[in-house]
C-alpha cells in the first residue's frame, strides 16, 4: 500500500479508488461518531492495522486538526493552490469531529470555488438543518447503515446507504424504496464522480459493505 503526501502537507496525491483525485485523511473510530454501526466491518480499520505508513499519517494529520487546526488548514490550502484540483476528497479515513472543524472545513470551501469538495459522514449533529446554508462547491453525503436512521430534520441531504436494500425494510424514515433508487458506486471515482453532485442531482448512492 502505498501513499503519498503532497509535499509536506495533509493531503495525498490520490488512491486506487479516487484514482489521482487529492484527499485528506484522519484516523477512523477516534475521529468518528455513530461509529458502533460500522466499525467492525470499516475498510479504514483494517488499513491502519495492516499498514504502518497509513496508520502514521492519519495520526499526524489527526493530531495536527486537532491541536493546531490552522497549521491543519494552511497546509490543506497550499496543496489546493499546487494542484488546483476539480474534485477533493474529504475524509477518506475519519470524521467530522467537532462542529468548529465542520466550520472550518466550509470556510476552506468557500475559499476555492472552482474546486469540488465531497465528505461522507455520520457526524449528523454538526450538519446545518439549512443545507443551502453549506458552499455550493461542498458536497455533504449522509452515511447510514442498517440499524442507523437519521434524524427528520436532515432527510433533504442526499444519503450513502451501506448494505443491500433488504436491510432496510425496517427503515421508518431512509425508505426501502430511496435505498432501491440509489446509484449504486461502482468502485472508481476517476470514471464516475457523480457523489461530488448528488444534491444537485437529487441523487443518492449505495455501497457495498467494505
Amino acid at each position: 500500500m502505498s501513499y503519498r503526501r503532497y509535499k509536506d502537507t495533509p493531503v495525498m496525491n490520490g488512491n486506487k479508488k479516487l484514482g489521482s483525485i487529492p484527499n485528506v485523511s484522519l484516523l477512523p473510530i477516534d475521529t468518528c461518531i455513530n461509529n458502533s454501526f460500522c466499525k467492525d466491518d470499516c475498510y479504514a480499520v483494517k488499513f491502519v492495522k495492516l499498514y504502518t505508513s497509513v496508520r502514521n499519517m492519519w495520526s499526524e494529520n489527526t493530531d495536527l486538526a486537532k491541536k493546531n487546526p490552522e497549521a491543519f488548514f494552511n497546509g490543506i490550502r497550499k496543496a489546493l493552490i499546487g494542484l488546483t484540483p476539480e474534485f477533493f476528497r474529504i475524509h477518506v479515513s475519519g470524521d467530522f469531529f467537532s462542529q468548529d472543524y465542520f466550520d472550518m472545513w466550509c470556510d476552506l470551501a468557500r475559499d476555492f470555488p472552482a474546486t469540488n469538495f465531497l465528505a461522507f459522514t455520520k457526524a449528523y449533529k454538526f450538519m446545518h438543518k439549512n443545507r443551502q446554508s453549506l458552499p455550493e462547491n461542498l458536497e455533504i453525503v449522509l452515511s447510514i447503515f442498517p440499524g442507523l436512521d437519521l434524524p427528520l430534520s436532515l432527510l433533504h441531504y442526499p444519503v450513502a446507504a451501506a448494505g443491500t436494500v433488504g436491510q432496510y425494510e425496517q427503515s421508518h424514515r431512509v425508505t426501502p424504496e430511496r435505498i432501491s433508487d440509489a446509484v449504486h458506486c461502482p468502485g472508481n471515482c476517476s470514471t464516475c464522480s457523480v457523489c461530488w453532485s448528488l444534491a444537485k442531482k437529487n441523487l443518492d448512492v449505495r455501497f457495498s459493505i467494505h
